[in-house]
């Protein structure tokens, strides 16, 4: 970040702190790494072509932090936290994400049985746009990309009521159909360690999608469902039998690269996905120094903020490269993915054969 670049930076988050934090008050989102955008909407069908033979788990996946809390109002309190990417989630499919993050609540003031427009995006408190919105714009995105293969985690992060629950999985059950990776899949051939490209694509599989313990549990006109019966009637699969997982709550860089390196080593043998969080967590302050530097702009809240200046130093590059132990990153969680097409590529190309 270049030293006009760095005093807005600083300016936009002192502003951001006596502003409650609204994006809209702040200026321009800071720049992308490279003046190029690159378009990897087909990255798994090329890669199929050279590698038939990939098996998921030894994939390097793209993903998106709260994907969809770019449907956050900029004129939300606290908006400019919240807020972890930039693009839309079809948009963030074209980049190259292949892993979602999506959060979910709802208007718990509504009368059962409820409706799906009650569901919405959130992040936190934070309400965003419409579940359904975003639906449809993985629907589109599958549609327009047939050999694209994408892994959707979705977790109740705010209050739902059971009725809504169940509406969210029955209308991605209903949306996605013989096209998700179901029950009978799971004990008949796909396996994270031993499916591959080929394997996906011979059976016209399109998605994994995966819940949360909060989202999967509930009781809704006398059926009480839990992992195994929401794999069974929805193909929605408890997140934790396909998945292994760590958030760092971290905003010094060295420390979240350090426990990165350490996760990547500690389950490199794991048959789950591995999902590799390279997220700065904006920390409230705990001193008096601590909230003399945020207002000054020295320190920041703003998410935007820290991932640039994380994506700027070259600590990720330097991190994703050099730790080349046998392993592969698994999933690579970033926030605002249209910052860094730079990684991006690198974790495209890192699946490609090597000469």
């Amino acid at each position: 970040m270049d030293d006009t670049a760095s005093l807005f930076d600083r300016l936009g988050s002192a502003l951001a702190v006596n502003c409650c934090q609204f994006a809209c008050l702040m200026p321009t989102p800071p720049e992308c790494d490279c003046d190029v955008v690159v378009d990897n909407r087909d990255w798994m069908t090329r890669l199929r072509a050279e590698r038939p033979d990939a098996r998921l788990r030894e994939m390097t996946l793209p993903g998106s932090h709260d994907s969809a809390s770019c449907t956050i109002s900029p004129f939300s309190p606290f908006s400019g936290v919240g807020r972890c990417q930039n693009l839309s989630v079809y948009d963030q499919l074209v980049r190259g994400v292949r892993y979602l993050d999506l959060r979910l609540g709802a208007d718990t003031g509504a009368t059962p049985p409820g409706a799906l427009d009650d569901i919405y995006i959130c992040h936190g408190m934070l309400k965003g746009g419409p579940f359904l919105d975003t639906v449809n714009e993985i629907h589109k995105f599958i549609d327009d990309n047939p050999g694209e293969f994408l892994v959707i985690e979705m977790a109740k992060e705010s209050d739902m009521l059971p009725c809504h629950q169940y509406l969210a999985l029955h209308h991605i059950k209903e949306t996605f159909g013989d096209a998700m990776i179901t029950n009978d899949d799971v004990d008949e051939w796909f396996k994270c360690c031993h499916a591959t490209l080929s394997d996906i694509e011979s059976n016209e599989k399109r998605l994994l999608v995966v819940v949360n313990d909060k989202l999967r549990s509930f009781e809704h006109d006398g059926t009480q469902y839990d992992g195994k019966k929401t794999s069974e009637e929805f193909a929605c699969h408890p997140n934790k039998r396909f998945i292994t997982n760590r958030w760092h709550d971290t905003d010094d860089l060295s420390t979240l690269i350090e426990k990165n390196v350490a996760f990547k080593k500690r389950n490199g043998d794991c048959r789950k996905l591995l999902v590799s969080q390279f997220v700065l967590t904006p920390k409230a302050p705990g001193s008096l120094t601590h909230a003399l530097l945020l207002l000054a702009g020295q320190k920041t809240l703003r998410p935007a903020s820290l991932a640039q200046r994380m994506y700027s130093s070259g600590a990720l590059a330097d991190c994703l490269s050099g730790n080349a132990d046998g392993h592969c990153w698994g999933i690579v969680l970033l926030d605002f993915v249209d910052l860094t097409p730079r990684t991006m590529r690198f974790l495209i190309e890192s699946n490609s054969p090597r000469e």
